[in-house]
């Protein structure tokens, strides 16, 4: 195994994390609203959102501490690309 295989994987999990990270608080932000409206069915949806974030991150702690650092940060990196997409719609 190549001395740079580690940091292509840690930057593979990077991006995956980002995309699982968008895909997971974006589905929140739905399903959040959609609570609210008195939906209750949506709470199965609830429960797989956090099955689907728990096993991606299951997965990545199998590569080693690198990879699950790496896509941690990308999740938290698409928390902030929906966060910072929710500020820019609520402004008047």
């Amino acid at each position: 195994m190549s001395d740079l295989a580690p940091y292509a994987l840690a930057l593979a999990a990077l991006f995956a994390g980002t995309a699982a990270g968008w895909a997971h608080f974006r589905a929140l932000e739905t399903i959040a609203a959609r609570l609210a409206a008195g939906e209750r069915r949506v709470i199965l949806w609830q429960a797989l959102r956090l099955i689907a974030l728990g096993l991606f991150l299951f997965l990545c702690a199998k590569g080693g501490a690198l990879t699950l650092l790496a896509a941690a940060g990308g999740v938290f990196l698409g928390r902030a690309l929906v966060m910072r997409g929710a500020r820019k719609g609520a402004a008047p």
